[in-house]
C-alpha cells in the first residue's frame, strides 16, 4: 500500500507541470480548511481522522491532526511551506510532532513531510503527503497520507 501512495504522489507530481505555470493570481490573505486523512501507520493499520490547516500569505501552513492508532487518540501539530503554488496544483513541504498514546503513556516522532494537494473544484482538494519520522518508536521510518479538505 506504502507503494501504491508514493506512486500516485509521483503520477500527480509528474503530470502537473502545465499547472505549473499558472500562478496562483491572488494568493488569500489567510485560508482555512479542514478535512478527513487516511494515515498509513507503522503497525500496517489504517487510521483515519480529522485535520485542520491554517494557511498564511498563501505560502506558510500550520496543521492539527487528530486520529486514532490501534484504538488509541493520537495528534500531530506541523508547520509547512508551500514552495509552488497554482490553481491547480500546490506542492509544499513541512515537519513537525506528532504524539501516539498507547494507555496512559505518550511516544512522540519528529515528521518531515512533502506534500501535493490537487484541487478537484474551487473549494475541495486532495492532499498526498509521504515523508520521514524521526525519534520515537516507529517501526518504520516513513509515514503517509491521503486526506480530502475543504477550504472555506
Amino acid at each position: 500500500m506504502m507503494r501504491t501512495l508514493l506512486v500516485l504522489c509521483l503520477f500527480c507530481w509528474i503530470i502537473s507541470p502545465a499547472a505549473w505555470a499558472q500562478a496562483d493570481p491572488e494568493p488569500r490573505l489567510l485560508q482555512f480548511g479542514a478535512g478527513i486523512l487516511a494515515t498509513i501507520a507503522d503497525s500496517n493499520e489504517f487510521p483515519t481522522g480529522a485535520s485542520a490547516r491554517l494557511w498564511l500569505l498563501g505560502q506558510y501552513g500550520m496543521e492539527l491532526s487528530v486520529f486514532t492508532r490501534e484504538s488509541n487518540p493520537t495528534f500531530s501539530i506541523r508547520a509547512f511551506y508551500q514552495y509552488i503554488k497554482t490553481n491547480v496544483v500546490d506542492l509544499y513541504a513541512g515537519g513537525g510532532v506528532a504524539f501516539f498514546s498507547e494507555g496512559l503513556s505518550f511516544d512522540s516522532t519528529l515528521q518531515g513531510v512533502l506534500g501535493i494537494e490537487i484541487a478537484i473544484s474551487e473549494n475541495f482538494v486532495f492532499a498526498v503527503e509521504v515523508g520521514g519520522v524521526f525519534g520515537g518508536q516507529a517501526a518504520i521510518p516513513v509515514t503517509a497520507a491521503a486526506g480530502l479538505f475543504y477550504y472555506f
